[in-house]
């Protein structure tokens, strides 16, 4: 009998209750065994302690540092030492194949000079000294330089030599130049300037105006012309002469208080030699003789005739209308309005349209007509103002050369 057999018998000898037990608990064994073969599978592999490394303490010999720095001193000077004695065998071959040459040219030189003429150079030059031997020169030193040959022309003398221009002396420093003469150009012209503060004077308006009082009398005013006839008073009690002088305005007419307001362009004018013109841009407003700003005038208004046509136009475009509706029978139903013209009474629609539609016409020509008659403020000439210069000015004196505007008394001729 084999050990399965026995293991069957057992089990059948076992009570339910009892195999059930013995079931559960072997299902709980293989979930612990295979637990703890998953848990080795996948732990990872212990590693070997690393060995403490040992320390080895090394000591230096207090000398090392010294006689390493002495021995590489001493390799660098020999090197030098082969170096520099390697230049001086250089040098010394080159000096030795250059000194035939030398010995070459200086008995050709002796030659030149004994056949060269009395009194160009009887004092030869001294000889070059050599070079230093750590610069060659491409050149053989002792050589003297040639002297001038047999034809050249005689050195010419001190007295035949033009002397230089005297130098001139800055501080320690001198400077020689040759003068430039300049041409006197033309001055320029030196403009004067002279301020005019706020200030005002009494004038005389020279030009009657009629200034508009519509909103495209602001946009085209109405100039005038105004002559300065006193001296112009400055602030603290400081006058200035601008007697005579012209003043441009422009001036535009108002309804609310019926007065022409002008303000100031330009102020115009000429010195009592005639050879200076001040034409300057000036703000400023004009002060009436009662002391109010503006100019008092009389309202011309002439827009009333063109209105009244304007209405008897009105009167012509309704009696034509009237004819015509009374020419045409209206019929109001559900389905709108219907007209119906009577042939009899074509003629008399034909006149009313015809009469409607040339009053309109005339309507619209008068009506622009009356808005052209806007109202003006007429303001008479020969009329004592002030003008009033309500900020400061540089004005701008012109000089005119070689031109006289004063006249025969100013100019004197």
């Amino acid at each position: 009998m084999t050990l399965r057999d026995k293991w069957l018998k057992a089990w059948h000898t076992l009570r339910p209750d009892q195999r059930k037990k013995l079931v559960f608990v072997g299902i709980g064994l293989g979930i612990v065994i295979l637990s703890l073969a998953l848990y080795k599978a996948t732990r990872p592999a212990e590693t070997t302690p690393r060995q403490k490394e040992s320390k080895r303490d090394i000591s230096l010999d207090k000398g090392t540092l010294e006689k390493s720095l002495y021995n590489e001193s001493t390799r660098q000077i020999g090197d030098m030492e082969a170096q520099l004695k390697a230049v001086k065998e250089q040098l010394a071959a080159l000096q030795q194949d250059k000194k035939p040459k030398n010995d070459e040219t200086a008995d050709l030189a002796k030659e030149i000079l004994k056949t060269s003429p009395k009194g160009l150079s009887e004092k030869q030059p001294e000889p070059a000294k050599p070079a230093a031997p750590s610069r060659p020169s491409s050149y053989p030193p002792g050589i003297p330089p040639l002297p001038t040959a047999p034809s050249s022309p005689p050195v010419p003398t001190a007295s035949a030599i033009p002397a230089p221009s005297k130098p001139e002396v800055y501080g320690e420093i001198e400077f020689v130049s040759q003068r430039v003469e300049k041409k006197d150009e033309g001055k320029k012209k030196e403009t004067t300037t002279i301020y005019l503060p706020p200030s005002f004077m009494e004038a005389t308006l020279l030009s009657g105006m009629y200034a508009p009082t519509a909103e495209s009398g602001k946009s085209s005013p109405m100039p005038a012309l105004i002559r300065i006839k006193d001296l112009a008073i400055l602030p603290n009690h400081v006058k200035g002469d601008l007697k005579g002088c012209f003043v441009m305005v422009e001036a535009h007419g108002s309804l609310a208080d019926e007065r022409a307001h002008a303000r100031l362009t330009t102020l115009s004018c000429l010195t009592r030699g005639g050879q200076s013109v001040i034409d300057q841009k000036i703000k400023g407003y004009v002060v009436d003789e009662d002391g109010f700003v503006g100019l008092r005038g009389k309202v011309v208004s002439k827009m009333g005739s063109a209105i009244a046509r304007s209405l008897v136009a009105g009167f012509a475009v309704g009696f034509g209308d009237a004819m015509n509706t009374s020419a045409v029978t209206t019929t109001t139903s559900g389905l709108g309005v219907t007209q119906t013209l009577d042939t009899d009474q074509a003629t008399k629609a034909g006149m009313g349209r015809g009469i409607a539609q040339a009053g309109r016409d005339l309507q619209k020509f008068l009506l622009d007509l009356g808005k052209q008659a806007v109202p003006v403020v007429e303001i008479g000439a020969m009329r004592p103002v002030t003008v009033v210069i309500s900020e400061g000015v540089e004005i701008e004196i012109k000089d005119i050369p070689n031109t006289c505007m004063g006249g025969a008394d100013r100019c004197g001729n």
